[in-house]
């Protein structure tokens, strides 16, 4: 029910003698006025008192509800102006009922021809004036109305305008001074303009509109891009679509942290359309057509030592989820030069996933790479035509039943918890026209000067050459080079750089365990790693470490790339190559070693720095002397050495030398 007709009467009694005598009855009039609704379908009130005087009327403790809204103040003034009513409200507080039915559609409009004023004031004007902040708090959001008014003249067309700020956990939202609305033809449509900033952004101009089912909005940049929302709250729908929106119009929202994730989109723009909507089975469905964004900022530990800049990355296609155990997925997405097309499904205790590269120029792939992620291809200048793709399947309760089972038998062999189908023939199509300068494998073939920082922060080199001091030759350590091909790389001698069959075997084992615990880089990997990518464990160096073990394998042979890796290697902190190593750890050169020694050597290889430190006394412990045997077994198996060098190897001691300063070591 609206209140202005019982504030029109109680200003009209005004003119009569002795207002004060028809209190009582005024208020018994408003109070059944209010109980005509209290159904809970309508509107309905209640009021605390009222006071009538020369100067107004005056209630107190006045609540309306009305459309699922309650609205209360504290003070209502009621005075006659020259031209109709001024209302001013104190202590205004607008909440979402409790106790009303939801609100129902609401019925067609009338033809316009015939229809009444919105609100009939009997050819007066109404102003109504909240001082002080109104407070809105609902699904999480804080809605503050500065100052709100609301003005109805003769025409029955209400206005109103308020100082707005919205906020949340997230972010928030607030009017460059005072938004103003009308009303369109009906009290429940209202055209919003204004300038409002997000998150303490630019000023970014706003055209809205209001609808019983919907809720539209166009925000506009100084620069000409806009951004258009459209809300359907009942049905949980929403449309966005841009333009050259520039993100910086989110004030801080233009920069994320998630799980360590950073996203900047602070410098970004974004265009195209996206649509949600509800799903069957009470999920969420998206569809996105031509979104474009470019400018953005990652960062992550996981994924690049440096920000990973994007250019102009594209998304189109189709994707649907119901909470964490359902998801689908076919999208289209792009880079630069480079499109992939990617299917996903995700059940219970099933995923698969597909990307696919379709027919192109070799060179694209390396154009689209985004700048930071792949800063080592940079440069490379390819011949050919490529296309292939990866699709992996994997059965999360195979997987679990399947490491239980090699926890208990190592040497089982149960069947693998899914596919990988890798299909990706860079070197048979793609030939390479020129490698990136700072990428010279050439140099490897022949004698060879390796430059690094050291552990402890020291500029060093070694020459790996006949004869150079502190290297060895391959023929003349076959013990200690047999150890680290077993140990590290099996398959090295029948591999082109990368092992699938090893890739497969860390990913079952990682996907068992429910985090990364076991790695497949290859020797010519590790080499790649150690002369021209550094040591950081990120995606970004992983693709990187894949394509100059290619080009690795392409120009150098297995034996010399081995003797290279063999002769560089850390094995502890400033101590590189397994000459130094022999001496480091047992006194002697790495020709002298024993299998045992040899063995122990190989197993340092993995964490050289952590595991120096755990054998300064000279002593291991049982542990890691049960899976030095269990190695030692190993090379018997590989035929790096025979039966009986195996057994005196198991009955014989390691002999690492006493490491610990002359007066912490005991008398």
């Amino acid at each position: 029910m609206s209140i202005v007709r019982p504030t029109i009467a109680a200003a009209a009694l005004l003119a009569c003698p002795g207002p004060w005598l028809l209190e009582a009855s005024l208020a018994q009039t408003v109070a059944q006025g209010f109980s005509r609704c209290a159904d809970g379908t309508g509107g309905c009130g209640d009021l605390g008192g009222i006071a009538l005087d020369a100067g107004g009327v005056r209630l107190h403790g006045l609540a309306v509800q009305r459309r699922g809204l309650e609205v209360r103040a504290r003070h209502a003034e009621v005075r006659p102006a020259w031209d109709g009513l001024d209302v001013h409200l104190e202590g205004l507080e607008i909440a979402r009922a409790s106790n009303t039915a939801p609100p129902t559609t609401p019925s067609p409009e009338p033809n316009p021809k015939a229809r009444s004023p919105l609100v009939d004031t009997h050819g007066l004007t109404v102003r109504v004036h909240a001082t002080g902040t109104t407070v809105l708090r609902e699904a999480g959001l804080t809605v503050l109305l500065d100052e709100p008014s609301l003005s109805v003249g003769p025409d029955g067309v209400p206005h109103a305008s308020a100082g707005l700020s919205v906020q949340h956990p997230r972010g928030s939202l607030h009017s460059g001074g005072r938004l103003r609305a009308v009303a369109r033809g009906t009290l429940q449509t209202w055209a919003v303009t204004g300038t409002v900033h997000v998150a303490d952004g630019p000023p970014l101009r706003l055209r809205g509109q209001l609808d019983p089912d919907r809720v539209r909005a166009e925000l506009e940049h100084e620069g000409g891009g806009w951004i258009h929302l459209a809300l359907w709250p009942q049905a949980r729908s929403a449309q966005i679509e841009a333009d050259r929106f520039a993100l910086h119009g989110l004030g801080r929202l233009g920069r994320q942290t998630h799980d360590g994730v950073v996203i900047d989109a602070s410098s970004a723009t974004v265009g195209g359309r996206l649509e949600l909507e509800p799903s069957v089975g009470g999920g969420v469905s998206l569809h996105a057509s031509g979104v474009q964004l470019e400018g953005v900022r990652v960062e992550h530990a996981k994924l690049s030592s440096s920000p990973v800049s994007l250019g102009r990355t594209r998304v189109d296609g189709n994707a649907t989820a119901q909470g964490l155990e359902r998801f689908d997925a076919d999208l289209t997405l792009g880079h630069e030069t480079l499109a992939l097309s990617v299917t996903a499904s995700r059940r219970a205790q099933r995923a698969a996933l597909r990307v696919e590269l379709p027919d192109g120029p070799c060179q694209r792939v390396f154009d689209g790479l985004p700048d930071g992620f792949a800063d080592a291809m940079r440069g490379t200048q390819v011949d050919g035509t490529l296309g292939g793709h990866i699709e992996v399947t994997v059965d999360f309760d195979q997987a679990k039943a399947r490491a239980a089972q090699l926890a208990a038998d190592p040497l089982a062999e149960p069947p693998d918890p899914g596919t990988l189908d890798v299909d990706f023939p860079f070197r048979e199509q793609c030939r390479v026209v020129a490698d990136p300068a700072a990428l010279d494998v050439a140099a490897l073939t022949k004698p060879y000067r390796h430059r690094f920082v050291d552990a402890h922060g020291v500029p060093r080199s070694i020459l790996v050459a006949d004869g150079a001091p502190h290297t060895v030759e391959l023929e003349d350590v076959p013990l200690v080079a047999g150890a680290f091909v077993t140990l590290e790389d099996a398959r090295y001698f029948k591999h082109d750089g990368l092992d699938l069959e090893q890739v497969a075997n860390a990913l079952w084992h990682n996907l068992a365990a429910g985090e990364v615990q076991r790695g497949a880089s290859t020797i010519t990997q590790q080499a790649a790693r150690n002369l021209f990518l550094g040591l950081d464990r990120t995606a970004a160096r992983k693709l990187q470490e894949a394509f100059v073990a290619t080009r690795i394998e392409s120009s150098v042979s297995k034996r010399r790339l081995l003797e290279v890796y063999l002769n560089i290697i850390e094995l502890a902190p400033g101590v590189h190559g397994v000459e130094d190593a022999a001496w480091f750890y047992f006194g002697r050169s790495a020709a002298d070693l024993t299998p045992l020694q040899a063995t122990h050597l190989a197993m340092m290889a993995p964490a050289p720095r952590t595991y120096s430190e755990r054998f300064v006394s000279g002593k291991v412990d049982p542990k890691w002397r049960a899976d030095l045997d269990a190695q030692v077994r190993r090379l018997a198996r590989h035929k790096v050495i025979d039966r009986p060098a195996m057994i005196r190897a198991l009955r014989g001691e390691l002999d690492l030398v006493d490491r610990r300063p002359s007066g912490a070591q005991p008398g």
